[in-house]
């Protein structure tokens, strides 16, 4: 099968939305099985890949992942590095590598390293008012017109991670769901019940 007949076939099977645009379409040898990933992009550069299994019984989504690929890697065993739109204190691009396990793309970290701009330079946040938050050696409180350059975040407890422009590590805890609902997406958060807006000035937020 071609990869332009692959490709339309494809979209067949994924019924892909009008608003969505493919990307590209990679085929990928792991262990003897053959998968074929499938990347697009909608209106807005939300994007979206989908992991294809090829087997006697025909095309099968399997498993289906947010983001873009960073890279396609010479050894798929290696894993893919994705990026997402990840929002929390601003809008970031953040990366997670994933490894093809059981016919799932499952993340080898719960953490997202967040990228910056096309150069790497990532936003300077600057403190409105008192922050608790942990630094190396110990728990500690930014205060007003303390700065913090974003590194990290990861969804799974609510940790976001900085660096004070001299370097020095440091983290705080962001509940993203302050109203106690889950599984919805909001774009603002709280810091020990405050929200985040009161804390920070201009968080970069966009989309």
């Amino acid at each position: 099968m071609t990869m332009r007949l692959l490709q339309l076939q494809l979209c067949m099977e994924l019924k892909l939305d009008e608003s969505l645009y493919v990307n590209g379409v990679y085929e990928v040898s792991l262990d003897g099985q053959e998968y074929v990933m499938t990347e697009t992009t909608t209106f807005d550069d939300y994007g979206m890949i989908y992991l294809v299994k090829l087997d006697e019984s025909g095309v099968t989504l399997v498993s289906t992942q947010d983001g873009h690929l960073r890279n396609m890697p010479t050894d798929p065993a290696e894993g893919f590095d994705i990026e997402s739109r990840i929002y929390v204190l601003g809008t970031y691009g953040g990366t997670r590598n994933y490894l093809i396990q059981n016919d799932k793309l499952t993340a080898t970290d719960s953490m997202y390293q967040f990228l910056g701009d096309p150069s790497g330079e990532l936003p300077e946040l600057t403190v409105k008012e008192s922050v608790n938050c942990r630094l190396e050696g110990g728990n500690t409180t930014l205060k007003a017109g303390d700065v913090i350059i974003p590194q990290a975040y990861s969804p799974d407890d609510g940790t976001f991670y900085f660096e004070l422009p001299d370097g020095t590590a440091g983290n705080l805890l962001v509940d993203l769901s302050p109203d106690g609902s889950e599984g919805q997406m909001t774009y603002s958060g709280t810091i020990d019940g405050v929200d985040e807006n009161e804390l920070f000035e201009n968080l970069p937020y966009a989309g």
